[in-house]
């Protein structure tokens, strides 16, 4: 037997390193023959070298986004949200969007809510409840007028909402709300 009919295995082993944290590593097997292999090696081993080095930052990536997707779903707002912006500056990733326009309006940061809703609006995965988060971001930011053209852009799709007059009204009761609380002493 002839070594030009054996198969050659190869086996790379990618570990990721200490800065993502993780213990896990991939395994990938190639068994390709002689002629095939030297063929193969030669025209993709860019492509093969990129992808091997990129194995350990996506694990990272995805690790770090299901960090974040934990933290958030836990209810550790504050602790969600640098691991978002850690992720999206590296992909677009739109639940992560999502995630972190949510968590600054659970921690009462209004302004950088509406920042994060003004990129979740145009999105397909945007629900009619983010746009209603946006105006009420922007309303607690100063914003009226803007904030009542996306309470209208939610009412036109839950035209049945209880709260419709609240919100078509919303500028005159956070006014008499900013005015009544000028006129008490704290």
């Amino acid at each position: 037997p002839g070594q030009d009919n054996l198969f050659r295995c190869f086996q790379i082993s990618v570990w990721a390193g200490k800065v993502y944290r993780t213990h896990g590593h991939a395994l990938i097997f190639v068994c390709l023959d002689n002629n095939r292999f030297n063929t193969i090696a030669m025209k993709f081993w860019p492509l093969i070298a990129v992808f091997l080095l990129s194995l350990p930052s996506m694990q990272g990536q995805s690790s770090r986004l299901s960090k974040a997707d934990s933290y958030f779903s836990e209810g550790k707002l504050e602790a969600a949200i640098p691991l978002y912006h850690q992720v999206l500056q590296r992909q677009d990733v739109p639940h992560a969007k999502i995630n972190l326009a949510e968590a600054y309006y659970g921690i009462g940061d209004y302004h950088s809510a509406a920042n994060w809703f003004a990129l979740v609006t145009p999105m397909e995965e945007c629900q009619p409840v983010h746009q209603l988060k946006y105006g009420y971001a922007l309303l607690h930011s100063g914003k009226c007028e803007t904030a009542i053209r996306w309470f209208n852009i939610y009412l036109e799709q839950r035209p049945f909402d209880p709260r419709k007059p609240d919100l078509l009204n919303a500028c005159d009761k956070y006014q008499s709300l900013k005015n009544k609380s000028k006129g008490q002493v704290e």
